[in-house]
């Protein structure tokens, strides 16, 4: 609860910003400013959490304000999984509207992103889809559409901090032989959105989540959040991370609606190329799970043109059941998508 000032900055006007920076649980003071910014009044309990300190073991959070008069007058905050400090996301931008144009979040933003690359940070994301999102302050501050951003307002925008060399993703992608498999969890937010939104050679990325062609894994639509509470509903995710923490690859199940057709569920994986020959043992992982359970039959989805995630579930059992031609339509080509599926056999102890 404790508020620490980081410094001060002068305004355009000459008045000086007091800057300070606290971890969670915030004190209430922040919370009720928090929770009235335009990210935060709009989500649900789950992501609010956060202000509360609830997913302290998973997520690293760190959330900045700006005094005029010892009055919040703006806000930011960046998280970082528990364990990599190497990327994070990045939100909560927000300045009052009578108090704009004169330097407020230009200088949370810089304190903020000195703050995480003082603390090992190379890569801060951040949702730039909104139309009110200070577009402008992120282009002068270096961010850089990434992945598919380059839609309406950019997409996901990213800013690389410290780094000599200026191919990121070949790095931090780079093949680590001593990878290892868990369960997703919230403090995986900022993995999700490099992952899912990393210009991966696959049409379909993830099935569930809509991300076909070049649509963009965001937060504005609460996508993790809606993600990690689709989870409660008997589906597993799971995650293939190398031996600094960094999620390289990642299957998961969802739920079919009708209740008919509750027996079946479709799975999804997403994996770094560097990673393609550890992805048949990741899927393995979520087929043996989902196998305990009264699941009997497993479906994923494949474009046509996707011939490497075909052959991971060819080796893990799956066989093409159906083909819909022309299926999908990717600018002006239509493609053509393939349904595998698996049955899980179950072994009567009787």
């Amino acid at each position: 609860m404790y508020e620490e000032v980081i410094c001060s900055r002068v305004l355009r006007d000459g008045e000086e910003l007091a800057i300070k920076s606290a971890t969670p649980p915030l004190p209430k003071r922040w919370i009720d400013v928090f929770l009235k910014t335009p990210e935060l009044s709009k989500t649900e309990r789950e992501s609010r959490k956060r202000l509360f300190g609830a997913f302290r073991d998973q997520s690293s959070d760190y959330f900045f304000v700006g005094e005029l008069d010892e009055r919040i007058v703006g806000t930011v905050w960046y998280c970082t999984p528990a364990t990599c400090k190497d990327i994070a996301y990045m939100g909560e931008v927000f300045t009052e509207e009578q108090q704009r144009r004169r330097g407020i979040a230009t200088n949370l933003l810089n304190v903020a992103v000195d703050f995480f690359g003082k603390n090992g940070g190379r890569a801060i994301y951040i949702t730039d889809l909104c139309p009110n999102a200070p577009h402008q302050i992120y282009r002068e501050l270096g961010f850089q559409a990434y992945g598919y951003g380059y839609q309406t307002y950019g997409g996901i925008v990213r800013l690389i901090v410290n780094e000599r060399d200026k191919d990121f993703d070949q790095k931090y992608y780079e093949y680590d032989p001593n990878t290892s498999i868990r369960s997703v969890n919230w403090g995986d937010f900022p993995h999700f959105i490099a992952l899912l939104n990393y210009p991966h050679p696959w049409i379909v990325r993830a099935y569930n989540f809509g991300l076909i062609g070049p649509e963009v894994f965001d937060e504005l639509g609460r996508s993790f959040m809606n993600f990690m509470n689709s989870l409660k509903g008997g589906n597993l995710c799971f995650v293939l991370e190398d031996s600094n923490h960094r999620v390289v690859g990642t299957t998961y199940s969802s739920s079919l609606q009708a209740r008919s057709q509750s027996h079946v569920k479709v799975i999804d994986l997403l994996v770094h190329p560097n990673y393609f020959k550890e992805a048949a043992l990741l899927l393995e992982t979520l087929v043996e799970k989902l196998s305990d359970g009264r699941i009997e039959k497993l479906q994923a989805y494949v474009a046509t043109p996707d011939s490497s995630k075909a052959e991971i579930l060819r080796s893990c059992g799956f066989e093409k059941e159906a083909l819909m031609r022309r299926q999908l339509q990717i600018g002006s080509a239509k493609i053509d998508l393939e349904i595998y599926s698996k049955s899980i056999h179950k072994v009567d102890e009787t």
